[in-house]
């Protein structure tokens, strides 16, 4: 309805328009003008218009220059009559008036009867309105009211109204406000959002009489429906000591009734109402992450339109290229590309056919390169995985193979063949029969193109016992009589690389003394100056019935380094005893001792060796004419190994 002046309407108020309709084809004097009162609809917030939504239409379409009232309902109109304006003064009026009833200007001039039989016992409001207010407060909480609205007809006379409501659809009826409410409104503060509710109105009679009441229609109280402000500022960053950690940061949305932010990653929530701006993620896989963050209001409302970013983890290292393996010398030389991630802790580097079930070379190396020693000519297979900070290997490996030949020839002092010897102590193992024969290997030959033929069978193969899924083999101790400084090396050959679950790995620790040994260790080829040696197999089998784990080739072998000695003695007639100032343990000399090389100085004479040893030898000059032994002095060199 569009209004002559503007009007404030405030929210939580009930308005109404009263309206003086005028007839012109009406048959009597009291038809030609009649007042009709309509409810405006509320509002959500303060607002000054000068047009009204009414609630119900008018069944008369008012004419212009109509006369209207525009209230609150809740306020009592009385129409008085005016019986005189006077002038007070300029711009001021006064206004005489009387109290209008109808009742007395239209009372009939005889007395009726009353029937007090037929008078009603109970007096009913009439128009109840129910409508929702919701605001949010300092503190950013939100709180949700039910304003409530009637009327009662002038002419009805009552003590007081008793306000009831009902969240069951009118099966419970619980009571609200104090006794003795006479106002033509109220209003259920804190009421419970995402439900329903009736409420009813009941008038109280000065009798005391409360009538039935009169129902509002229902009222869904929705709480705060207007989502919070979106997030902004997302941005996803890998940690770079730690490329599976993604750093997620974003700027903070200031509603105060902000309960938190919403993390997602795809459609899977990680984290809910978290209360900072920044979040770290650890995935799982090596994938396009989506994530996307959202923030939630303490109605449980969420922002429209989320923060949205894409990144890729790198959960496992990639593998190294590049991977070489060389041949040089007495060494095995490898190479390889560096990894370039930022995460990269090093690199394993592990020997064997398989290398889940290869021997370690060595681990945590930060170069590009490695010399490994090498003691056997034949196929060294090596694999290298790349290792980052969290611990995890690629999935990948870079395999090289080199077949080694022309090795220096080794001054081998001890071999050890334990197949032979049997001579150690067994936990759930044992020596006997291969299991593997031409019958019962599996699958065909060319199912196996990296298996030799002396790693699997044999007629004497070290074992689990029938029934056991791993056990111990502890060979006797080697002790070498002194602490020399040796190479270690070992032919150790299993049937680890036919099944994914088995393994067989050879372990060993030394002692200088013979009674304080250094802890266990996976073995590898070795320098080390030592007194006792001990070695143990550890087998495990996930089949031991369809693939038993076996060691077919049992050897250790105990080499020293060549040493080379120089010196000069004084020589006295007859010869004398020359010390070497070393102890060796052999050399190619006769009887496996040291070469003893002297040479006599000046001209004329020369040097003649009598006898040669381990610490010592004896020398002679004579004349180089007539063999006559002379005075002299001699240089000398004597090349042998260990000690």
């Amino acid at each position: 309805m569009q209004l002559d002046r503007e009007v404030t309407l405030v929210p939580g108020r009930s308005y109404a328009v009263a309206v003086q309709i005028t007839n012109p084809a009406a048959a009597t004097a009291d038809a030609v003008q009649t007042i009709v009162t309509v409810n405006v609809q509320g509002v959500a917030e303060e607002v000054t218009t000068d047009s009204v939504t009414l609630i119900q239409p008018l069944t008369t379409v008012p004419q212009q220059w109509d006369l209207y009232s525009f209230g609150e309902t809740n306020k009592v109109v009385k129409p008085f009559r005016v019986l005189s304006i006077s002038r007070d003064q300029d711009l001021r009026r006064k206004i005489t008036c009387l109290e209008y009833i109808e009742a007395i200007y239209n009372e009939a001039s005889d007395i009726p009867e009353i029937p007090y039989s037929q008078l009603e016992t109970t007096i009913e409001v009439s128009s109840v309105s129910v409508a929702e207010e919701t605001f949010r407060q300092k503190d950013g909480t939100t709180v949700s009211n039910l304003n409530i609205s009637w009327l009662i007809p002038r002419n009805k006379l009552v003590r007081g109204y008793k306000i009831f409501y009902s969240t069951d659809e009118g099966q419970t009826w619980h009571e609200w406000g104090a006794a003795g409410m006479t106002a033509l409104s109220a209003s259920i503060p804190g009421v419970r959002t995402q439900t329903t509710y009736l409420v009813k109105v009941c008038a109280v009679s000065y009798a005391g009489v409360v009538s039935p009441g009169v129902t509002a229609h229902p009222v869904y109280v929705t709480g705060k429906d207007v989502p919070p402000s979106d997030v902004a500022g997302l941005k996803v960053t890998l940690d770079p000591a730690d490329l599976s950690k993604v750093h997620l940061s974003w700027l903070p949305v200031s509603d105060v009734d902000l309960a938190g932010y919403r993390i997602r990653e795809g459609t899977a929530i990680i984290e809910n109402l978290v209360q900072m701006t920044a979040y770290t993620y650890t995935a799982a896989a090596d994938r396009l992450h989506s994530f996307r963050v959202t923030a939630v209001d303490n109605s449980g409302n969420e922002s429209a339109t989320p923060a949205t970013a894409n990144i890729t983890p790198a959960v496992y290292p990639a593998v190294p290229t590049g991977f070489t393996a060389l041949q040089n010398g007495d060494h095995v030389q490898l190479r390889w590309n560096k990894n370039s991630a930022s995460d990269i802790a090093g690199y394993e580097i592990r020997q064997g056919s398989l290398f889940n079930n290869g021997s370690l070379v060595q681990t945590g190396i930060t170069g590009g390169d490695l010399i490994v020693p090498v003691n056997t000519e034949t196929t060294y297979r090596y694999h290298i995985k790349a290792i980052n900070n969290a611990g995890r290997y690629s999935e990948d490996v870079a395999t090289a193979e080199v077949t080694i030949y022309g090795l220096t020839p080794k001054n081998v002092i001890l071999t050890f063949d334990e197949m032979m010897l049997q001579s150690g102590t067994h936990t759930n193992t044992e020596f006997g029969l291969s299991q593997y024969t031409c019958l019962t290997f599996p699958g065909l030959c060319s199912d196996y193109p990296t298996v030799q033929c002396n790693q699997v069978g044999g007629s004497v193969v070290l074992k689990l016992q029938d029934g056991q899924v791993t056990g111990e083999y502890l060979a006797a101790r080697k002790d070498l009589g002194d602490s020399i400084k040796v190479n270690l090396a070992a032919d150790f050959i299993s049937t680890a690389l036919l099944s994914a679950g088995n393994s067989a790995a050879l372990w060993f620790r030394h002692s200088r003394d013979g009674e304080t040994f250094e802890d266990w260790k996976a073995f590898a080829p070795v320098a080390l100056t030592t007194r006792c040696l001990d070695f143990k197999v550890i087998l495990e089998s996930m089949d031991q019935t369809n693939s038993p784990i076996e060691v077919g080739v049992f050897n250790l072998a105990v080499d020293v380094d060549d040493v080379e000695k120089t010196g000069s003695a004084i020589i006295p007639a007859g010869g004398t005893t020359v010390h070497y100032g070393h102890t060796f343990l052999g050399g190619q000399g006769p009887d496996n001792m040291p070469v003893f090389t002297p040479m006599a100085m000046g001209a004329g004479v020369r040097a003649e060796v009598i006898s040669a040893g381990l610490t010592s030898a004896e020398v002679k000059v004579v004349n180089a004419l007539t063999g006559t032994d002379v005075p002299g002095t001699i240089t000398y060199r004597v090349k042998g190994y260990g000690g």
